[in-house]
């Protein structure tokens, strides 16, 4: 499939079998990388507007990638389920999610963005980083963690 392929991202509830599907392969694939579980299912309320958003993102009709964000204080929010199917990676689609999800932040209200990913998850570090997050001490949940990988950005 050539890189020019229109990509289409939308506001889903993450309820929609579409949306859990993509959050189940991101979940298996953080089985495989880091063993146990992997990460836990996500609470749909806590991506509820005004304060949260999922997005999906389609190529062809085909539901690709995912992510979202939820509160964490007034100014705050936590990207949460960046994930973009292996068979469509590397075509700018997690950025444009990335993107599209800060800019609904910042019309959320939210003046910054917290997230967390892990050591063995170096593409998606590149990715943060290429867009002007900056690494942070761990928060919550990951603070014990040494595989986590925490990052910061303002929304100017």
């Amino acid at each position: 499939m050539p890189q020019d392929d229109t990509v289409l991202v939308e506001v889903v509830d993450i309820d929609t079998d579409e949306a859990r599907l993509l959050e189940s392969q991101q979940i298996s694939e953080m089985q495989e990388r880091y063993g146990g579980s992997g990460p836990s299912r996500l609470d749909p309320s806590d991506f509820d507007a005004p304060f949260g958003c999922f997005l999906l993102a389609r190529v062809d009709g085909l539901a690709v990638g995912c992510g979202g964000f939820r509160k964490l204080d007034t100014a705050t929010a936590e990207i949460k389920r960046m994930y973009v199917d292996s068979d469509f990676r590397r075509r700018g689609i997690g950025r444009r999610i990335l993107r599209d999800l800060q800019n609904k932040a910042k019309d959320a209200g939210y003046r910054e963005v917290w997230l967390e990913t892990g050591i063995y998850q170096p593409e998606s570090i590149s990715l943060y980083e290429s867009e002007g997050y900056t690494r942070m001490q761990p928060y919550g949940e990951f603070n014990d963690d040494p595989r986590s990988v925490c990052f910061r950005r303002a929304l100017s």
